[in-house]
């Protein structure tokens, strides 16, 4: 098995080459990216995303522009609309004392914006922060598109309580019209992340795209698989106090469109208040999750009444509230991440790992420790990020890993929970390549996951851990441990860990890897302890299990599994599609499986345990 690439260095020494040197996302980062990506790759998306400007037009409102953006395949017009409706400090951006927390903000960076029009260019904090990087009308330009840009870049010199959380940062600003096309290309040239605050305008819009994969969001996925640097952020939306009039049947759930079930982007959700400890939920930010129970929007941060840049003349500042507001808070903070990345190793990390570092270090929001449909994972943390990537580099209680898992393998690693730990948490995410789109049936729970990965922690006892999903429960959408098979990412929390010493974490897949390979991150936290196993027999029992008889018609027995020791047990289509009511029960030892009511064909066995991992193959007769 490929060795491991673990994010480690020897911090100080990083320290000082990025103070003397000042590297960040600069030309030469960025001709690193380039040369990781394939240019057909590049070409062909430029060719399949490029837009008809003739066929697309702005309306005539009074403010802010709704363009016609497409009309698909079932002949329903989409139109893009912006989503209008403190920040640093609940998001942990500043510390006390005002200044940016480890002294990151957003030196040499850059950060994509797309929006209905520009920011105002000549605004006295914007000046000189903004490259136009299309071919939009340089005085076109828009409050909306001002105050987001503000909220990143704004230099705080005409109003300081308004400067930008990544102030020293370049904004590459483009107009919506072309985005999809924009996006691959910027992309290509090494930018690490890119805001959008706007998408689908709900109005005149069928119930069934509500939550599905729709053509946006496999075009974002399709972009982000192939450049395994790039991170979108989306804005939520704001028409939940609306709901009765696109989705009324779902009281203010299932408002999500467009890019916002893409599975690759961070989808940003509003929340409201002054502080951590005094935050609620805003009454306009949409609520997900994705028709197949995905975890969506992904995180929430601050989005009501946030102070920024507006355009009414070169000094213009003020209020707005919306998702808008709160999708550039998280932009900036991967930037920041980013930033320090590429202080802390000379390099930047995936996509991916920026939304495991993102999950692991959220903050709950009224004490609830568990995901929902409504914020995703709670408030992003910039402070928390940060401290775990420095440890992550002295290796003090984390570990980070980006690798690739291929056909054929299953990676495991051992752990030893930390002598003070309380608990121990891991995170796998992953880039996953688009699904196919899904918009003619209501609330399709067909999963949009085309490489589902499997995480699993196994303590010395046998007992095995889950990570959280979604799931529908008497009419109520809850967070359960179970065995996640649409989320592209996956958490496991144990606490108590320092009770358990050793645990087994393991990564593995369901049925085939497409294209045979599937990049993912790793990060876990609250170690003392941390290696891999090699796959051997050493290591992970693969013979000694006897499943009979083969072809069958009405049962298999499984004979040589320790039945005292905890295990798991599916049955699957060879396409990897779960079999559901399949019972099984114990005689003298072996394990009966009924089969008798599927239908004839192959499935596949699978076996699992903190010691066997097995499939087997078996034939149903008619």
């Amino acid at each position: 098995m490929e060795k491991r690439k673990i994010f480690k260095s020897v911090l100080a020494v990083f320290f000082l080459v990025y103070s003397l040197n000042g590297v960040a996302q600069n030309l030469d980062v960025r001709n690193r990216i380039q040369s990781s990506y394939e240019l057909k790759d590049v070409a062909d998306l430029k060719i399949k995303y490029k837009s008809n400007k003739d066929f697309r037009f702005k309306s005539k409102l009074p403010h802010d522009s709704v363009d016609l953006m497409e009309v698909d395949s079932l002949g329903v017009a989409l139109y893009y609309k912006s989503y209008n409706q403190v920040s640093a400090r609940v998001s942990n951006v500043i510390d006390e004392s005002g200044n940016n927390v480890m002294g990151f903000s957003g030196k040499g960076m850059i950060v994509g914006l797309w929006d209905s029009k520009l920011p105002r260019l000549d605004h006295l904090d914007l000046k000189g922060s903004i490259r136009v990087t299309d071919d939009s009308d340089w005085l076109s330009y828009s409050n909306h598109a001002t105050h987001v840009a503000g909220t990143i870049v704004s230099r705080g010199g005409v109003n300081p309580k308004g400067r930008g959380l990544v102030y020293q940062s370049t904004i590459w600003a483009n107009d919506w019209t072309n985005d999809f096309e924009e996006m691959v290309d910027l992309a290509s040239k090494g930018i690490l992340v890119s805001n959008h605050s706007y998408g689908v305008d709900p109005k005149n819009i069928p119930v069934t795209y509500f939550g599905a994969y729709l053509s946006s969001s496999q075009r974002l996925d399709a972009i982000a698989s192939r450049f395994l640097f790039y991170q979108p952020v989306v804005a939520a939306g704001n028409d939940r106090e609306q709901f009765g009039k696109y989705n009324p049947t779902k009281e203010g759930m299932d408002l999500l469109l467009g890019m916002t079930t893409a599975k690759n982007a961070i989808v940003v959700a509003a929340v409201e208040g002054d502080d951590i400890d005094n935050l609620k939920m805003s009454s306009f930010s949409n609520w997900g999750p994705t028709d197949d129970l995905r975890i969506k929007p992904d995180i929430a941060t601050r989005g009501v009444r946030v102070f920024s840049t507006l355009d009414e003349n070169t000094t213009d500042y003020g209020f707005l509230s919306g998702t808008s507001m709160a999708a550039p808070v998280v932009s900036s903070v991967i930037t920041i991440w980013q930033e320090a990345a590429i202080a802390f190793s000379g390099k930047p990390l995936w996509s991916s790992s920026m939304r495991a570092l993102m999950v692991h270090s959220a903050l709950s929001i009224n004490q609830v420790n568990e995901p929902d449909y409504k914020t995703g994972w709670g408030l992003i943390n910039n402070k928390e990020g940060l401290e775990i990537l420095r440890s992550s580099v002295d290796e003090d209680g984390v570990r980070l890993i980006e690798t690739d898992i291929k056909q054929g393998e299953k990676h495991k690693y051992k752990l030893k929970a930390s002598g003070d730990s309380f608990e121990v948490k891991v995170t796998l995410s992953w880039t996953d390549p688009e699904g196919k789109v899904k918009f003619g049936s209501l609330d399709d729970v067909t999963p949009d996951l085309v490489n589902d990965l499997d995480l699993r922690l196994i303590d010395v006892k046998g007992n095995i851990y889950y990570p959280w999903m979604l799931k529908r429960q008497d009419g109520r959408i809850i967070a359960v441990q179970g065995d996640n098979t649409v989320d592209n990412l996956e958490q496991i929390t144990v606490v108590n860990a320092i009770d358990l010493n050793e645990l087994v974490l393991e990564v593995s897949y369901k049925s085939k890897i497409y294209r045979g390979v599937q990049s993912y991150s790793l990060l876990v936290s609250g170690i003392d302890d941390f290696e891999e196993v090699i796959d051997d027999e050493n290591t992970i029992k693969k013979e000694g299990i006897t499943v009979w008889p083969n072809p069958t018609q009405d049962f298999l027995v499984l004979s040589g599994i320790d039945v005292n020791t905890p295990f798991e047990l599916e049955v699957l289509t060879v396409l990897g599609k779960r079999v559901k009511s399949i019972n099984s029960y114990f005689q003298n030892d072996n394990i009966i499986l009924d089969v008798n009511e599927l239908s004839e064909g192959l499935y596949v066995v699978r076996i699992r345990s903190v010691l066997v991992f097995k499939d087997v193959v078996f034939i149903k007769k008619s």
